[in-house]
């Protein structure tokens, strides 16, 4: 159904003028390598020096490289008038860099570059089509080892068109129809040009019939070549003298999405954009197939219920603070149990998995509730006045999400807001003691049992967030921080003031329009 296209047999020899001038010392150049050359050659002849003797000829290093920095180059040392180097199979539809070198310092080199190409003749296997690429047979079962293909000066060729879909993602349809045939006396070539910016993806291809698939992860960006042919175990294919196979050829970001237990991630390196996949729960490989050290259901499942149940360690935090009429910091560390429970259940790798809502939004507010929690309990034992302290709540806040947002992970980002609450604590305390002249907090049994049990459930907690935590030990590491950060809070709240009220509920029914008062009774006492 296709016209034969005849391969070329020789190229034309052309010449151009160079010249090294003074202290130039190469001089580059680049030459086009058309479909189906089997062997390239550049030539340098007319080769002379100013100031040498005529004839002399002159010393020059040519080089002759190819695309990209992928092949090696062929170099050849020029001593006489002419010389000339090969390349056996050029890559097609490119250019190759060239270069000349002149080892005279300060002399005007004058010579003649040539460039010369050989097509493939009828003599030519269909092998040579494929250069250094590796040639696959896919047969049926039992059919055995099938002989090599017959040569043939021919080739059906079939176009192609490629959509762009999405981005690193192409999807490659024959013109005609997505069937292709294939038979045994012409191989069938599809031409395949993949462009600079998908070359960050997987190249991929499938056969329908017979079944084969290749996958080539970071494509150069060239013109590949599909070739087909049919392979018959004796010298007559008989009926099957011509077969229809669907080639399915496409470019996507990964293998297969990186499947259940990985996620494809589009990442850019300067003005290169490349895709790959993070494998979760131990899974490994290219598209996260490889299963040797994947978690089992059990692990993942502890995983979850440590780390999300460590969270209710902050009830009795919640409950002391409601108790001493700290309801602003009860309502925070509320935020931050919640949050943190399910940041970490949506967290997880692997089958135990539950996002309520998206998971850069839980993964934000986990991290801004845990240290506004830590910034208000500091704020809370400096003893300041209502007005000072609340306006530092809300400034605190406000900058701790600021700093959130520009880097979620910074070390200084907990650091920062802990060093400055307890440099604010420290000053409020000297000054409470130098005011009164007595040791703030005056009781010692506020720091026995108290302030020296919670710093050093503090200081436990962050050194195990720092230094300890690991990718393999983070569920019971992590899991551990709640529960310290949680217990600190229980011990490091101030009591109650005395000039402050105990918060209770207030409300009182109304039957029929009368409110229903409480009994008391005031026992009077006659001093005299």
């Amino acid at each position: 159904p296709w016209p034969g296209l005849r391969l070329p047999q020789h190229g034309v020899l052309l010449f151009s003028k160079w010249c090294l001038i003074n202290s130039d010392v190469l001089n580059r150049g680049r030459l086009f390598v058309p479909e189906f050359t089997s062997s390239l050659s550049v030539s340098v002849a007319e080769c002379s020096s100013g100031e040498a003797s005529e004839g002399a000829g002159c010393s020059l290093l040519l080089r002759l490289g190819s695309a990209t920095l992928q092949h090696g180059q062929t170099e050849l040392n020029c001593s006489g008038v002419s010389c000339s180097a090969s390349l056996s199979s050029p890559p097609w539809d490119s250019w190759l860099r060239v270069v000349v070198e002149s080892n005279q310092v300060n002399r005007t080199v004058t010579f003649r570059v040539g460039s010369n190409y050989t097509g493939l003749t009828a003599d030519d296997d269909i092998t040579k089509l494929l250069g250094k690429s590796s040639v696959s047979n896919a047969t049926a079962t039992g059919n055995g080892s099938a002989p090599a293909p017959p040569a043939s000066a021919c080739v059906w060729s079939v176009p192609v068109l490629y959509e762009e879909l999405d981005v690193l993602s192409l999807r490659y349809t024959p013109v005609n129809s997505s069937n292709v045939s294939v038979t045994e006396t012409h191989p069938t070539l599809l031409t395949y040009p993949l462009p600079p910016q998908a070359t960050g993806g997987t190249l991929n291809l499938q056969l329908t019939v017979p079944k084969a698939v290749v996958r080539l992860p970071f494509p150069q960006s060239t013109t590949w070549y599909l070739t087909l042919q049919l392979l018959c175990n004796s010298s007559d294919c008989g009926n099957a003298s011509v077969v229809y196979v669907v080639p399915e050829v496409s470019v996507s970001a990964c293998v297969d999405d990186c499947g259940p237990y990985g996620e494809c991630r589009l990442l850019r390196s300067y003005t290169y954009l490349y895709s790959a996949c993070v494998c979760s729960a131990g899974w490994k490989g290219w598209g996260c197939t490889d299963g040797s050290t994947a978690q089992s259901y059990a692990r993942q499942l502890t995983a979850t219920m440590l780390l999300t149940l460590s969270n209710l360690f902050f009830l009795p935090a919640i409950v002391v603070a409601i108790r001493r009429s700290y309801i602003t910091e009860a309502f925070v560390y509320l935020f931050t149990m919640s949050f943190s429970t399910f940041y970490h259940a949506c967290d997880q790798p692997g089958a135990v998995v539950l996002c309520i809502m998206d998971y850069d939004a839980l993964q934000y507010c986990d991290f801004l509730g845990s240290i506004c929690s830590i910034w208000v309990t500091i704020l809370c034992m400096a003893r300041l006045g209502d007005t000072a302290k609340y306006t530092l709540f809300l400034l605190g806040a406000l900058l701790i999400a600021m700093s959130m947002q520009l880097d979620r992970k910074g070390l200084w980002n907990l650091l920062g807001p802990i060093l400055c609450a307890i440099l604010l604590m420290v000053t409020s305390w000297v000054y409470r003691g130098v005011r009164r002249r007595h040791c703030y907090p005056p009781s010692w049994r506020r720091w026995v049992f108290y302030l020296l049990p919670g710093a050093l459930c503090a200081l436990i907690g962050v050194c195990l967030y720092i230094f300890a935590e690991t990718e393999s030990n983070y569920y019971y590491t992590h899991s551990l921080w709640h529960i310290l950060v949680a217990s600190c809070v229980v011990f490091l709240l101030p009591p109650r003031e005395k000039d402050r009220k105990a918060w209770r509920w207030s409300w009182r029914p109304r039957v029929c329009g009368y409110t229903l008062c409480e009994s008391s009774k005031d026992e009077l006492y006659t001093v005299t």
